[in-house]
């Protein structure tokens, strides 16, 4: 389900870019519900931390 809410919310990610830059870690593309997650929503199979072989894309 999507919320949507307006104004400023103490919890809120505002600058997604910048979140995912310093937030992310490479072993949460391979947890294997993420992985099935992924195939699921765009038909993509991550083979490793850093590589997603897209049916559009190619590996990338």
């Amino acid at each position: 389900m999507l919320n949507i809410y307006y104004g400023n919310m103490k919890e809120s990610v505002y600058n997604t870019a910048a979140y995912f830059k310093y937030d992310y870690e490479d072993s949460w593309i391979v947890d294997p519900f993420v992985k099935e997650m992924i195939q699921d929503v765009d038909q993509s199979t991550v083979l490793d931390s850093g590589v997603i072989d897209s049916p559009v894309l190619g590996k990338c």
